[in-house]
């Protein structure tokens, strides 16, 4: 029995390997196949480009001399040319491999351009084509030879070959092998057993240890299930690594790369090959600090996630800017194995973000010369009272000096007030200078301070309008902002309040503002008794160019820069309600941590 069993186990090997044999003879035979494919299509596309660049350009065969770099690029970029010629008849012109001088003989060159075989790469050793240019009104004609690199193409048409051979004898082996157990365990095995059952019936597996095997069964048909499963996770998950937007790297624990997906040659021009075993120092362009470095990788050694932006510089040298995410990849011990970095280009965004700034800047710049007019006014309001009372007390001394009474107390009390005045006037004067001083540097100031500042520049314009300011300033701590830029928000937010009550014309006209803060941060709210902002265009009031005022008073400007100001360069928030029973109320909180 067993003998026949063999015989039959040989018979099916011997047409398994047939089969399998002319399988892979007729795969192998399609690939050299279609490597002769790929090697024609490049070597006939680069034949087809340089006579159309040569006979475009050039008027007279001596020109030729001019264009070896451009048959030497070709030549290097294409793994299947030896060298390249170009000869007048039999003469050469050019040559871009000096041991060659003479071209191959005809006999062994192809000269039907678009008709090249499979053939022409064994039997011949290049093609020739024809370079037509004019010479006045007449046509000349020059030849171009591509010699093959025979050696070159031959390692690729041979190497399947031997791969051929190679899977060939493994697959034997791996045949002969599975042919072997399959037969010794799932058929000799079970016979030997049914052979000895038909003698001795003790001998057969009894019905627990059927249930066992069952049971087995049933475990590896869930373990096969489970590991299916698992592969088609992974496969969706490479396909979505691979197809992703976005640049992702995998390093060792070394910070050398082991992966990068497509995107990330896409954005970088690099290759997998390029960078593998490399560290993405390479990409750096010096713009980052060596201690954010060594702060990145101090994080990620720790088991946290990096979140930051990199200015680095692509292959051809060019610079752009990524957002980048690093976190460290543990395997189920919770012990770090890799490195993973999901990028981003952001080039046009940071572009973008800095066209805003700088024209946030500039709208900043013209709200505060816009003011100018605004402020020499107040100025004229400021100055008149001093004026007046220097004039009137000069005027009673030169009266005293001309009845000859001048009385010593009264000459000072008269001096002294008119020093007062003058000094009055040059704080008013020195208060307006520092509003329009370009100071971009930031201050330690207290918010008291600063609110107090404000109303030296604008508070007789209030009271020139009847319109009383309540303080209740309580923010004694020092915080580091930019200080001129709050100074215009406040002035920006009074102005608007002011014009609200002069608009109403109402009796017991009032701004309150007050100062408070807490642990984490400084507030400063500005409230009056005006009508109140209507529902309906509330939240249009910091949209920039929107305005109640008509075009003569209002820019539409004043609270988007004050949004712009508090929220950008101070790093707070500027919000707004309408107070009950009536008026409007602006609060600025700025945190504390932020400032420092």
């Amino acid at each position: 029995m067993k003998m026949t069993v063999w015989r039959l186990v040989f018979v099916l090997f011997l047409f398994t390997l047939g089969a399998f044999y002319t399988l892979l003879a007729m795969y192998n035979d399609n690939q050299r196949h279609d490597i002769k494919s790929i090697v024609l299509k490049s070597i006939r596309s680069d034949m087809s480009e340089i006579t159309y660049m040569l006979s475009k350009n050039i008027t007279d065969k001596k020109d030729v001399k001019n264009y070896r770099a451009l048959l030497e690029r070709y030549i290097s970029n294409n793994d299947f040319l030896d060298y390249a010629m170009i000869l007048d008849d039999d003469n050469v012109l050019i040559t871009t491999d000096l041991s060659h001088k003479t071209a191959p003989a005809n006999e062994m060159l192809h000269k039907k351009i678009f008709h090249y075989t499979h053939h022409t790469l064994i039997e011949k050793k290049g093609v020739e084509g024809v370079i037509r240019y004019f010479e006045g009104s007449e046509v000349k004609f020059l030849r171009l030879v591509l010699a093959f690199d025979l050696e070159e193409i031959n390692f690729y048409l041979n190497k399947h070959s031997r791969d051929f051979w190679i899977y060939f004898g493994v697959w034997i082996f791996v045949i002969s092998a599975v042919i072997i157990l399959v037969v010794q365990f799932l058929i000799i095995k079970p016979l030997n057993l049914l052979h000895r059952y038909t003698f001795d019936r003790s001998s057969i597996p009894n019905m627990f240890i059927i249930k066992d095997i069952e049971s087995i069964r049933f475990s590896m048909v869930q373990d096969y299930e489970q590991i299916e499963e698992k592969q088609t996770e992974l496969a969706k998950f490479k396909i979505a690594i691979e197809q992703s937007p976005i640049s992702i790297i995998i390093t060792d624990i070394k910070g050398n790369i082991e992966y990068v997906n497509p995107y990330f040659t896409v954005i970088t021009g690099y290759t997998l090959h390029e960078v593998s075993g490399k560290n993405p120092s390479l990409l750096a362009s010096g713009y980052t600090d060596k201690k954010e470095y060594e702060a990145l990788w101090a994080d990620v050694c720790k088991s946290k996630i990096w979140r930051g932006t990199f200015k680095n510089v692509r292959k051809n040298g060019e610079k752009y800017w990524e957002s980048a995410i690093i976190a460290p990849v543990k395997n189920t011990e919770g012990e770090i194995i890799n490195y993973i970095g999901i990028k981003q280009d952001i080039s046009e965004k940071i572009k973008m973000q800095s066209l805003i700034n700088e024209q946030e800047e500039l709208m900043i710049s013209q709200s505060r010369q816009a003011a100018m007019g605004e402020m020499i006014g107040m100025i004229a309001h400021q100055w008149r009272q001093p004026l007046s009372i220097i004039s009137m007390g000069a005027n009673n001394l030169l009266l005293n000096i001309e009845l000859d009474d001048i009385d010593v107390s009264v000459f000072k009390d008269e001096m002294t007030s008119i020093l007062e005045q003058v000094q009055h006037l040059s704080t008013t004067i020195e208060d307006f200078r520092n509003y329009f001083h370009p100071n971009k540097e930031k201050e330690n100031v207290t918010i008291d301070d600063v609110v107090s500042e404000t109303l030296g520049i604008i508070n007789k314009s209030l009271e020139n309008h009847n319109i009383s300011v309540e303080c209740a300033l309580s923010s004694p701590s020092l915080v580091l902002i930019y200080k001129r830029e709050l100074v215009q928000v406040l002035i920006n937010i009074i102005n608007n309040a002011k014009e609200a009550l002069i608009e109403e014309s109402r009796d017991n006209m009032c701004i309150v503002i007050q100062t408070s803060e807490t642990d984490k941060e400084v507030i400063i709210e500005i409230c009056d008794n005006a009508a109140g902002i209507k529902k309906e265009i509330m939240q249009k009031i910091f949209e920039p160019y929107f305005s109640t005022k008509d075009e003569k008073t209002g820019t539409g400007l004043g609270l988007y820069i004050s949004k712009t100001i508090i929220e950008k360069h101070l790093k707070g928030i500027l919000e707004v309600k309408n107070n009950a029973p009536r008026g409007t109320c602006f609060r600025i909180l700025i945190d504390k941590e932020s400032t420092q």
